[in-house]
């Protein structure tokens, strides 16, 4: 199972994100070995939700792991009880106070580059499910393989391998992993997406899979000039005023600007000032 390993340098003190599942053991794997001499120190952070009775026993295997491998590890226990809203699901609930403990450690770590083990499939069914739920207006469709982030970078070196590709490498090398059942749950979008979708697209010869990935391409390129443009327009025509907190915007400048354009300038007006 071959990483792309253009994100990072052999100076780098390189973080990884290990759930425990199959997909960050695998990467692991491949960093203590075939990638051993990529990078200057290798660290991993762990997040226990806490929602599942097996984190206990995933946190403790991973402690063995990382201790008869010498990585330094890092472990942060999620308390979602009281954090739920009734606009957030628990996953995406979870997914900011996980990044937000990501964007804490890579600064206290003074760390170079964040690895996820986000992979093929993954990118599939993000795409899906954004274009499903009308998030695709106004994000881009699917993962960079590399993003920036808070003073750090992040890295997804699987985003080109399949699923399938990461079993058989598991299956060839017996990695241990743990199993999320909440995986399983088609209850979430994604989890439906994953389980049922995909698969389906897999099995029919006329749905080819690259037709999507050049889909998500052309979208993110016409995602990125609209912000650009957007950008370009504030700095021109927008005015904020720091004591009132008002923004002062040309209206004929504003009026003049296609409708598509429109909503990306007020997003980013919203999103910079008044987040």
């Amino acid at each position: 199972m071959q990483l792309n390993s253009n994100g990072w340098h052999v100076d780098d003190h390189i973080v990884v994100a290990v759930s425990t599942g199959i997909d960050s053991m695998c990467l692991l794997y491949q960093l203590l070995n075939d990638y051993k001499d990529s990078y200057r120190k290798l660290t991993c952070l762990h997040v226990n939700h806490g929602v599942r009775s097996a984190s206990i026993e995933e946190a403790r295997f991973l402690e063995a792991y990382c201790e008869r491998h010498h990585i330094d590890l890092h472990i942060k226990k999620l308390d979602l009880s009281h954090s739920l809203d009734r606009n957030n699901s628990i996953q995406n609930e979870a997914r900011i106070k996980r990044y937000e403990w990501f964007d804490e450690m890579m600064n206290v770590l003074e760390a170079d580059v964040l690895l996820t083990a986000h992979h093929l499939d993954d990118q599939l069914e993000t795409i899906m499910y954004r274009i499903f739920n009308g998030k695709s207006t106004r994000n881009k469709l699917g993962f960079d393989e590399l993003s920036k982030r808070k003073g750090y970078q992040i890295y997804r070196p699987l985003l080109a391998v399949s699923k399938k590709e990461i079993k058989q490498f598991q299956e060839r090398y017996h990695i241990p992993y743990f199993e999320d059942e909440s995986n399983k749950d088609n209850k979430y979008v994604r989890n439906d997406i994953r389980n049922r979708i995909i698969p389906a697209i897999d099995e029919n010869n006329q749905l080819k899979v690259s037709h999507l990935l050049k889909l998500k391409q052309w979208h993110d390129e016409q995602y990125d000039i609209l912000q650009y443009s957007a950008k370009q327009f504030i700095q021109e025509f927008v005015k904020f005023d720091e004591q009132s907190k008002y923004l002062e915007v040309s209206r004929q400048a504003f009026n003049n600007l296609p409708n598509s354009l429109k909503m990306v300038v007020l997003d980013c007006l919203l999103s910079k000032y008044y987040e």
